[in-house]
């Protein structure tokens, strides 16, 4: 193998772990979100809605108290998650903004204006291969 393939070898295998570590890391920001979302019916868990490049714009009707299903679906979104993408989580809800600005005593700091600090923390927890 030749200087230039060895080169492009090490360029692809960096991009791809950069990759994965942007997956994890936005998965594990997702999580958060969806776990500290309050739940009454488990209806505000189910609609926050992952994209890649632009933002869902639908209200879904099911309720997913556990969090676990929503947290499925990202997942399956970021699989296709590729370098230059950007990665959009959204709950259209008429009143998420209201549990953001935290109405619930179950999460009176809401749940993604903290969870979005920790940002810098988990790019760097998945950069060094401690996501889940």
């Amino acid at each position: 193998m030749g200087f230039a393939q060895e080169i492009k070898k090490w360029s692809d295998q960096a991009m791809a772990s950069i990759n994965q570590a942007n997956r994890e890391a936005c998965l594990q920001l997702a999580r958060s979100v969806i776990m500290d979302t309050p739940v009454k019916t488990g209806r505000a868990r189910a609609n926050w809605q992952a994209g890649l490049n632009q933002a869902p714009d639908d209200v879904l009707e099911q309720a997913d108290p556990s969090g676990e299903a929503t947290v499925a679906k990202v997942q399956k979104v970021l699989a296709n998650l590729k370098p230059g993408d950007s990665f959009v989580l959204v709950n259209n809800l008429p009143y998420s903004q209201e549990l953001e600005d935290g109405s619930s005593k179950q999460a009176p700091n809401g749940m993604l204006k903290r969870n979005a600090a920790n940002w810098p923390s988990l790019v760097k927890s998945a950069a060094q291969g401690g996501g889940s």
